[in-house]
């Protein structure tokens, strides 16, 4: 197998070509290259006249771009690039001839000699026999005008026999004697290919005759052999070098200073120290103990980050400070909500620090569902009554209407005095009654019955135990009832005799009539 300086050797022509155009590059304003199957392109936009276009085109290998034909892709690249502007083409009127405009090329020659060409796309052709030259301008239209005028740039063709194929790269930039190549369908020899991953390539000619992509390094006496810093010869081999203190990497042409924060454990931010790196973490966390990991720091543990009218949530890497219940934010402070604005109670309402309480009005407690019941705290109290109905009255639980001096009143009932209510010890409250047991006994869950305690051999005495049959008034009243009183019931009464002697009346005729209408029937039975 040959070496790669052999084969540079093979293709010196193309590395010719490529160290003449860079010199081109240098002393024109050359923007960007368009290469084709064959032939490359580039654009010079520099103002100039057509003697010195041609001279600059053709003294670095090349010559001023000629249009016998031209691809469609090409075309719309070459339209592009005019944008109002004029650029000299290798077409032009040799001197002694005439315009012919019977002629495609009318009477006009190429530089590179003959009038054949399958592409024309003239603007106009006034006649003369004076020497005259072609530039194009905007939609590629073919313009006459005097060779010494000065048209805005040129371009210049460069055809080559050999080409690598740039899909061979994906997604590789190239560059050909240090100009980017904008548009290709095939690059030539001395076509440089860089990767995103810093490998590069180059278009050379192998001794099979094909043109084939060599990897970086290549010969040093072209662009260094695509090293980055600098290249010798290792007996035949070339090979890229580094400065002091750097290293070579994987892609063998470029140069970096070792990072020791390289493939490092750290979870956040590592921070390189001459060979070594120490690992720090964002706002919000810190180091564990093994000096890589990141733990969330709890700043609601660490106390006064919030208001005290705020409640403190501990968010990754933060923190958030929320009102607490019962308080709202109002430019950018906690304060109290008014609930009692709303009526949320039955009665009364007062308004806390971050909540409110419900209370009864005077003679009204609540019971057990939260609502305000009349409350009697004695034996003896006032009943409600109807507005409307004077004799439509309600007591409390356990108390009984009766009247008194013209008045109604509620009595608390003795519920002990029946006897029935308790097993053993019953003791009368207002509104209710307790059950309780002797010595030796105990009493029941139902609240009524009394067992005896086993406590044989235990000398142990166990005391009365207490138990409300119903809340005491205390803290809960019972819901009230109404009471019917005697004079209603007495009419009551009056009415339902009435009616029962109607009815007993009513059935006395039904019978009587019903024997007359037999006898009857009997008396003309005899006849």
């Amino acid at each position: 197998m040959e070496s790669n300086s052999q084969t540079m050797k093979k293709h010196s022509a193309g590395i010719l070509i490529a160290l003449q155009l860079a010199v081109l590059a240098a002393g024109q304003q050359q923007s960007k290259m368009f290469c084709f199957t064959g032939s490359c392109y580039s654009v010079h936009e520099e103002a100039t006249n057509f003697p010195t276009a041609k001279t600059a085109c053709d003294a670095y290998g090349g010559h001023l771009m000629t249009m016998r034909s031209m691809p469609a892709d090409f075309l719309r690249s070459l339209s592009g690039e005019i944008r109002k502007r004029s650029f000299w083409i290798g077409l032009y009127l040799p001197r002694g001839r005439c315009v012919d405009d019977l002629k495609k090329l009318r009477g006009f020659r190429w530089v590179t000699g003959g009038e054949s060409t399958e592409f024309s796309n003239w603007k106009e052709t006034p006649f003369t026999c004076e020497e005259s030259c072609v530039s194009v301008s905007e939609e590629v239209r073919w313009q006459q005008r005097s060779c010494l005028e000065k048209a805005d740039g040129f371009w210049c063709e460069y055809n080559y026999s050999r080409a690598c194929n740039p899909q061979v790269l994906q997604n590789a930039s190239f560059q050909y004697a240090g100009v980017p190549i904008k548009e290709l369908m095939a690059v030539p020899l001395g076509t440089v290919g860089l990767l995103s991953t810093g490998y590069k390539y180059y278009c050379a000619n192998r001794s099979s005759g094909n043109a084939e992509w060599l990897q970086a390094p290549w010969s040093c006496q072209h662009e260094l052999g695509g090293c980055s810093s600098g290249c010798e010869m290792e007996g035949s081999q070339p090979k890229c070098i580094c400065p002091e203190g750097q290293l070579l990497q994987e892609n063998r042409v470029t140069c970096e200073i070792p990072d020791p924060c390289r493939g490092n454990p750290c979870e956040h931010i590592c921070v390189p120290e001459r060979d070594s790196y120490r690992c720090l973490c964002r706002e919000g966390y810190t180091l564990d103990k093994g000096g890589s990991k990141c733990r969330d720091v709890d700043e609601c543990k660490q106390g006064h980050v919030c208001h005290p009218s705020q409640a403190c949530t501990n968010t990754p890497g933060s923190y958030r400070c929320d009102c607490r219940p019962g308080f709202e934010l109002v430019d950018g402070k906690c304060e109290d909500v008014d609930e009692c604005s709303s009526a949320p109670c039955e009665q009364e309402c007062q308004n806390t620090a971050g909540g409110y309480q419900c209370s009864c009005f005077e003679g009204y407690a609540r019971n057990a569902k939260g609502d305000c019941v009349v409350y009697c705290n004695s034996s003896q109290c006032p009943p409600e009554c109807d507005p409307n109905f004077q004799d439509s009255c309600t007591c409390p639980n356990g108390y009984i209407i009766d009247e008194e001096n013209g008045s109604y009143v509620c009595l608390d009932i003795d519920e002990c005095d029946s006897q029935t209510y308790c097993d053993q010890l019953c003791s009368n409250t207002f509104g209710s009654y307790i059950c309780s047991c002797t010595d030796g006994f105990q009493l029941h869950s139902d609240g009524f019955n009394c067992f005896p305690i086993d406590d044989e051999g235990s000398g142990f005495t166990t005391l009365p135990t207490v138990f409300t049959v119903t809340a005491t008034p205390t803290a809960n009243v019972t819901t009230v009832k109404v009471v019917i009183l005697p004079s209603v019931l007495l009419g009551i009464i009056a009415c339902v005799l009435v009616v029962t002697i109607l009815v007993a009346l009513l059935v006395i005729c039904i019978v009587k009539r019903k024997r007359k209408q037999h006898a009857s029937l009997n008396s003309k039975d005899d006849s």
